[in-house]
């Protein structure tokens, strides 16, 4: 699942995601419009955030590789 999806399934605002994930609503914002790369270390602390929904695997499968076997990757 993407940060788009998960916050249109979750009904979270990009303010609450930025605060939970220790980053300004407005980096939350270059992300969704592809202005910013998310960085590794922000990748695990975006999983650890969405309880694993949103996957470091998906967010930056150049540096985590593709998700393990056994776990199912939601668009």
């Amino acid at each position: 699942m993407d940060i788009r999806s998960y916050l249109a399934e979750t009904g979270h605002t990009q303010a609450e995601f930025a605060k939970a994930v220790g980053v300004t609503q407005s980096m939350v914002g270059h992300w969704l419009n592809g202005r910013c790369r998310i960085v590794a270390e922000k990748a695990v602390e975006i999983e650890r955030a969405t309880n694993h929904r949103v996957s470091r695997h998906e967010l930056r499968p150049d540096v985590f590789g593709a998700a393990p076997s056994g776990t199912q990757a939601t668009a």
